[in-house]
């Protein structure tokens, strides 16, 4: 067995069996296992804002990084979670040295969950939170890059005339 294999298998076994569990209570033993980034000083600052959407605000928090590439372009990550759990918490770290590592400002985006927010809820998010004006304030000559480990950012595609 290779060593992928173990950590995925390890990963696996002490990982809650959310598909047996009722969505909230799956949602609960994930956050669970959510820990407080150990990375703070990978980016310059962040600044935590809610994204006017009409009906509702998206939380999204901004992660400038200390030494920014002039060519690199926003990226808006949307965190994992299958559509039901997940947070701008739980990806703070991942966030923080993306940041770093790209010299780009991250912008990440709290969608909204199911089982509460419908079809299509968190693709609507994402799009709302990367064609808003203050980011295209942030780099406007540049594209904009949807990342992320979950369907939001596949879903999402930011060819809006508009943005």
């Amino acid at each position: 067995m290779d060593e992928t294999t173990r950590m995925l298998e390890l990963l696996n076994a002490s990982f809650p069996r959310l598909a047996t569990m009722d969505p909230l209570d799956g949602r609960a033993a994930a956050d669970e296992r959510i820990r407080p980034a150990t990375n703070l000083d990978d980016v310059a600052a962040t600044d935590d804002g809610v994204v006017d959407a009409g009906t509702h605000g998206i939380p999204i928090r901004t992660y400038h990084p200390r030494e920014r590439r002039p060519d690199a372009p926003t990226t808006v990550y949307a965190h994992g979670g299958g559509f039901l759990h997940g947070s701008i918490a739980g990806h703070d770290g991942f966030c923080r040295r993306w940041a770093r590592a790209t010299g780009a400002t991250v912008v990440s985006v709290d969608y909204r969950l199911a089982p509460e927010a419908g079809p299509g809820a968190a693709r609507d998010d994402v799009i709302a939170a990367a064609v808003r004006p203050r980011l295209r304030r942030v780099r406007p000559s540049r594209a904009r890059g949807c990342r992320g480990c979950s369907a939001p950012s596949g879903h999402a595609r930011l060819d809006d005339p508009a943005s």
